[in-house]
């Protein structure tokens, strides 16, 4: 018969299915022998802001952490590859900083598998020992997964899975097969582009998503965006002197808790000091009570012995010895009598004493009730103290890492921050892009040097605020890197576009066109050099093929400071494609002094003209970089809410050309979102999907389609403006329908 207590075991274990993620620090020993602070400084910065969130974000948990291993559970396959490729793609970034020899590359290992849990959450079972094993036989800042991962997963995943074959494992009985995990766009892309290749679903929107896969390079459907939760930046706006008025508020009510605290303390003493006099008096008085009462039967048995003597006597004795007998206890009984008497007095004594205890002692707990409910008072003012400045208090520092989180901050942007503190007092001991105490510690002083809340945590507008204050010492320190790399200056990027525009846009422009943003598994860059005469021209590839996409050329025409970039492609029937095909969608941009820029959800084009330095592609820089010149603008990254609406169109089929309304809710990430239909309907205009894009203030949207009588897509373009707190574009679709799109930040 079993214990209760083995039974209550075995109650609180279970089982579960579980996709499970097992990572390892490759070279841990010797990253450790080369400097064992450095390593783990990094290790926990990796971990606070690179696993954490994306675990999270995934919507799994960290299980364990022990040194330089992880142990993570999810619920679904497809969330923990998800969480797998984007760890291993911050740990890239984040390594590119590092020599060679520092950098923390590590080994990650997938499962799916049933596991038990205790008690405490923690998993164990042969799933957690195959996961281990099968991350051994990941590549150093590579991904493993078994047949199980893959079976579940590579269907949904954004991602190819190469086959690894099988492997032995130390303490596993059958053979494992082995699959290294890469984010699709990295793959050689032959199974995408293979003829012939379906992916079977029900009815007609099977079909249609087959099609439109086929059609667009197997690209289009795998947009995804990357919403996080809005972070809340209002208790950021406090003022020093709200601040501190909160913070006084919040002290005198601490105070004053302290303080009843304290009373109660004092009355609590009192009150057990009375109950300690009050036990000792009752026990005086049952002692007394039981002398007297001893006295009293000493004195009847006295009285008793001398009567009984008497009577014995009689008259035998001598006259004088019964005088002299009869004196003695006399003698005695009085004494007897005298202490019996006080023994009496010395018990009421102690009755008295012990009532005067137990008043002492009732006026002591009644000091004590009033006490406690004053203290209770207290700690209900403090409280409802902390509730009114808790925007500002308890979360400030929560919602300060948030926002430092959505930076999404790279070692050689800590490193500049972590340069510019030390220029400007704040020294924070080195520069090695990590944000250790030390650094922390001197952001949140430069930070009350501001009178602004001391997080250590750094926002939007506090790190552009610490780069232009540290201008110049970041320029000398950006002149003294790129003379330590042999970089001459006249192959750099230009700081700033030249600000006097020429007066004619006529001769030759050089530059880049780029393809690779916004999930585009396709990626290229050509490099054309374009005449302009008359504000056009035209520039051809030398050969069209899979490496340029089937480019044919490049169209550029200005009117006045707008751009409008056209790409023409071979289609696969050999006939020239532009305009209204889903991969050559016109780039809408400016004309800026020397430089022509251009840009859509996909694609960013940069000319500048002959001998001037080429100015970087937007693509390859942070939303925040692409500002930089135009401080009055801020950046348009982060949450819009708001419509695409078309009127009545001039369609044929009634029921395809009825008005339409789309709500939109988008996180714009690196000026680009993309929102997606459950499914083509009448309630959306037969709509695929809606891709807004934002380059300075230019706004660039489309909208796919599907076309009446055809199982294939199109794509629609409005072109517009973005002013900082608004986007929105007009325009009219082939079908004759005006369609308007207007978006707010939320």
């Amino acid at each position: 018969m079993s214990s209760p207590t083995a039974e209550g075991e075995r109650t609180a274990r279970r089982r579960r299915l579980s996709a499970i993620v097992q990572a390892d620090l490759s070279g841990y020993v010797r990253l450790m022998e080369g400097g064992e602070d450095r390593t783990v400084s990094r290790l926990k910065s990796v971990r606070a802001e690179i696993w954490l969130p994306a675990v999270d974000g995934a919507g799994g948990r960290i299980v364990n952490i022990v040194g330089d291993s992880v142990l993570a559970e999810f619920g679904s396959a497809v969330a923990a590859v998800a969480a797998a490729i984007d760890i291993q793609e911050r740990m890239a970034q984040f390594n590119d900083a590092l020599d060679e020899e520092q950098r923390l590359m590590f080994r990650i290992g997938l499962h799916l598998g049933e596991v038990v849990v205790d008690e405490t959450e923690t998993i164990f079972g042969d799933a957690v020992n195959v996961a281990a094993r099968i991350q051994l036989m990941a590549e150093p800042g590579g991904i493993a997964a078994s047949r199980e991962i893959r079976d579940a997963a590579h269907l949904l995943a954004d991602c190819t899975f190469v086959d690894g074959g099988k492997h032995r494992a130390r303490h596993v009985r059958r053979p494992l097969q082995i699959y290294h995990v890469h984010r699709r766009e990295s793959a050689s892309g032959a199974l995408a582009r293979r003829p012939g290749i379906t992916i079977h679903r029900s009815a007609l929107w099977g079909t249609i998503t087959a099609v439109a896969t086929l059609l667009i390079g197997g690209g289009y459907l795998a947009f995804t965006t990357n919403p996080t939760a809005p972070v809340s930046t209002a208790a950021l706006t406090l003022s020093a002197e709200q601040l501190e008025q909160a913070l006084a508020e919040r002290r005198r009510a601490d105070d004053l808790a302290a303080e009843k605290r304290q009373l109660e303390a004092q009355a609590r003493q009192r009150a057990d000091a009375e109950a300690e006099a009050k036990r000792r008096a009752d026990v005086e008085l049952e002692t007394a009570r039981q002398a007297r009462q001893k006295a009293e039967r000493e004195l009847a048995q006295l009285k008793a012995d001398i009567e009984a003597r008497r009577r014995t006597e009689g008259g035998h004795d001598d006259q004088s010895a019964v005088m002299a007998q009869r004196a003695a206890e006399k003698a005695a009984q009085r004494k007897a009598e005298a202490e019996a008497t006080a023994l009496r007095d010395a018990e009421e004594a102690a009755a008295k004493k012990a009532e005067a205890d137990a008043a002492n002692k009732r006026r002591a707990d009644q000091a004590l009730a009033v006490a406690t409910d004053r203290r209770e008072q207290a700690e209900a003012d403090a409280r409802a103290a902390a509730a009114k400045t808790a925007p500002a208090l308890p979360n400030l520092k929560e919602q300060a890492e948030t926002a430092e989180r959505d930076l999404r901050l790279g070692p050689a942007d800590r490193r500049r921050l972590q340069i510019a503190l030390t220029s400007l007092g704040f020294d924070t001991r080195g520069d090695d892009g990590v944000f250790g105490p030390r650094s922390r510690e001197m952001i949140a002083n430069w930070q009350r040097a501001r009178n602004q809340p001391p997080t250590g945590f750094v926002t939007k507008a506090q790190q552009q605020a610490l780069l232009q204050q540290a201008a110049a010492t970041l320029s000398k320190d950006d002149e003294q890197r790129k003379a330590k790399e042999g970089i001459p200056p006249a192959t750099e990027a230009s700081a700033a576009l030249p600000a006097s525009p020429s007066e004619s846009t006529d001769g030759l422009w050089r530059g880049t066109y780029e393809c690779g943003r916004n999930g585009n598994f396709k990626p290229f860059t050509l490099k054309p050099e374009v005449r302009l005469k008359a504000g056009n021209g035209t520039w051809y590839t030398t050969g069209v093929s899979a490496t340029n996409d089937n480019t044919l050329g490049i169209s550029v025409a200005i009117d006045g400071t707008k751009v409008r970039v056209t790409r023409r492609i071979i289609s696969s029937g050999g006939s020239v494609a532009s305009g209204s095909n889903a991969d050559t969608s016109p780039l809408f941009g400016w004309l800026e002094g020397n430089a022509i820029l251009a840009s859509s959800n996909k694609c960013t084009m940069v000319l500048v003209r002959n001998g001037t330095p080429v100015h970087p592609p937007i693509v390859n820089q942070p939303i925040a970089a692409a500002y930089d010149g135009h401080p009055s603008l801020p950046s348009p990254d982060g949450r819009w809410r708001g419509t695409y609406k078309c009127d009545q169109g001039l369609v044929t089929e009634p029921q395809r050309g009825a008005p339409f309304v789309i709500d939109l809710n988008l996180r714009l990430t690196n000026g680009s979102a993309t929102w997606r239909t459950a499914g083509p309907s009448a309630t959306n205009g037969y709509s695929f999907d809606v891709a807004v894009s934002v380059v300075r203030d230019i706004a660039n949207v489309a909208r796919t389609l599907t076309i009446q009588n055809a199982a294939w897509g199109s794509r629609v373009t409005l072109t517009g403006r973005y002013d900082g707190t608004t986007i929105s574009a007009t325009g009219k679709e082939r079908s004759g329908r005006d369609c308007t799109l207007a978006l707010t930040r939320s």
